[in-house]
C-alpha cells in the first residue's frame, strides 16, 4: 500500500509526500515538494490512500481522488506522533 498525502500550502500549492508501508511503517518514497496540485499524480491506482485537507481544498485532487483507494481530507497528524520521527532525526543528524 502507499500513502500520498498532499497538504494545501496556500497560494494554490500543496506539500505532498509519498509514502510506502512496509510492515506497517511508511517510508517516504521519492522528494517531499511542494508545488500545484494538478502536479500530482497516482502511482498505483487502488491501492494508494489520500491523506491530507489538499484533497478537500482543490479540485484538481478530488478529481485525482477517483483513482485512490480512499481519501483522508481530515486526517492530520498529532504532535506527539513526531516525537519518534525528531528523536530519529536528532540521532541521525547529530554530530
Amino acid at each position: 500500500m502507499e500513502i500520498l498525502v498532499a497538504m494545501d500550502a496556500r497560494m494554490d500549492e500543496v506539500f505532498s509526500a509519498r509514502f510506502a508501508v512496509h510492515d506497517g511503517e511508511p517510508a517516504l518514497v521519492g522528494n517531499e515538494r511542494v508545488g500545484p496540485p494538478e502536479d500530482l499524480t497516482v502511482e498505483r491506482p487502488g491501492r494508494t490512500v489520500g491523506c491530507g485537507n489538499g484533497f478537500e481544498r482543490y479540485p484538481a485532487l478530488r478529481r485525482l481522488g477517483r483513482s485512490l483507494s480512499a481519501v483522508h481530507p481530515d486526517l492530520v497528524p498529532r504532535a506527539a506522533a513526531l516525537i519518534p520521527l525528531a528523536r530519529a532525526w536528532l540521532l541521525t543528524n547529530t554530530p
